[in-house]
């Protein structure tokens, strides 16, 4: 019941998000082109960003409350690693079980098992730091750039959408009204 709430909180934050970037990107529109901003084919283009950005924006709302579970993997490994009195370290074989065990209790965190290296790992425990710092770190990292990725796809789709209000609603001055005899030089 308690991962249906945050999906349900995910989505709603999202689509919030959602609406509120999509009345930027129209507001910008009707600032910087006047006129472009209000036939139907800027509001298809405005709805098509609206599903693009909820769903960028929904996918970055669940990765911030996956950071929120960071600590809990971090005392999860932490006490797996106090378990095998830091036998861990040791073996390969130790570090890939111990990594198993986080990710049946934590399936979040399966998003950096395949970058863990273990040169890197011994060089963190050199520093006095240990295997759960080591995850919690990488963790957070993943999920950062996981986050900046959705900014940065929502803002590229923010661009194209104005590009696309501005490039494809050509004034009607472009076009020549064969009923309006009177902007015609006709003698």
């Amino acid at each position: 019941m308690f991962l249906i709430g945050n999906i349900v909180a995910c989505v709603f934050w999202g689509a919030l998000i959602a609406i509120v970037l999509t009345a930027v990107v129209c507001l910008f529109c009707r600032v910087l082109m006047p006129g472009k901003a209000s036939n139907a084919l800027s509001l298809a283009v405005l709805a098509v960003f609206l599903l693009f950005a909820g769903f960028q924006a929904t996918l970055m709302v669940g990765a911030m409350y996956a950071k929120g579970y960071v600590g809990d993997i971090s005392d999860y490994a932490s006490a797996l690693v106090d378990e095998a009195n830091g036998q861990i370290g040791s073996s390969a074989q130790n570090l890939d079980e111990t990594i198993h065990q986080i990710e049946r209790e934590y399936p979040v965190a399966r998003v950096i098992t395949g970058r863990i290296n273990t040169d890197a790992l011994q060089e963190y425990t050199d520093q006095g730091l240990s295997i759960a710092d080591y995850i919690a770190d990488m963790l957070r990292s993943t999920l950062n750039w996981y986050v900046w990725r959705r900014v940065l796809w929502i803002l590229g789709f923010a661009v194209v959408a104005m590009m696309a209000i501005f490039f494809f609603n050509r004034p009607s001055d472009y076009y020549c009204d064969m009923n309006n005899t009177e902007s015609m030089d006709i003698y």
